[in-house]
């Protein structure tokens, strides 16, 4: 059964490999994932953190969980999250071994059990076109929610500062320097006023 599990998942990350619609880092972080399937689970479980995907490609780790986010949606693997003791007694029940988990913390490890109603685990050759599509219509979602809440950054720049009214759709859009030069002018307004009182 290891053997055959252990032919399943080179197939598997073969697939990844020869997908189209998935990007390169995201191939990478799958990738890595199957590598580190467990040989005494008959590779079936892993348990990398974020931090350790994000790591490979010298990446940060808030970038390791949006990978996590983009991965969980994919189905490849059924995405369990427990504490270091639950999960030790999850993978003895269901695999028959006990993972050393000393290095977890408080905080559980993601542990990656292979979802075999993936068509990433049959014996084809390549993804359905379908699922191929799917998934990166998923990463290209998963990442404007991404990209959405980063642009607070690009505020602070002149070059994404508001139009003038007549031109502006809304008026709560603002721009950082606005914002700070309000912000002054208050402060410098109150002093003025209490120099005078």
């Amino acid at each position: 059964m290891s053997r055959e599990n252990a032919a399943r998942r080179n197939n598997a990350s073969r697939k990844i490999r020869k997908a189209k619609h998935i990007d390169p880092e995201i191939k990478l972080a799958i990738e890595t994932i199957l590598d580190l399937l467990n040989s005494q689970s008959a590779y079936n479980v892993a348990w990398p953190s974020a931090a350790f995907l994000a790591k490979r490609q010298n990446r940060s780790r808030r970038t390791g969980q949006w990978y996590v986010k983009i991965i969980k949606e994919f189905g490849i693997f059924d995405c369990i999250q427990l504490p270091p003791v639950k999960a030790m007694e999850y993978c003895e029940s269901r695999f028959g071994f006990r993972p050393k988990l000393d290095q977890c913390g408080q905080y559980g490890p993601n542990l990656y059990v292979v979802n075999p109603k993936h068509p990433i685990w049959d014996n084809s050759r390549s993804l359905p076109n379908e699922v191929d599509i799917k998934m990166g219509e998923t990463i290209r979602k998963i990442k404007s929610e991404r990209n959405a809440k980063t642009t607070s950054r690009l505020a602070g720049s002149l070059l994404h500062c508001p139009k003038p009214r007549s031109v502006q759709k809304s008026n709560h859009t603002y721009c950082l320097n606005q914002i700070r030069k309000r912000i002054q002018a208050t402060m410098n307004q109150l002093q003025y006023e209490d120099t005078n009182l």
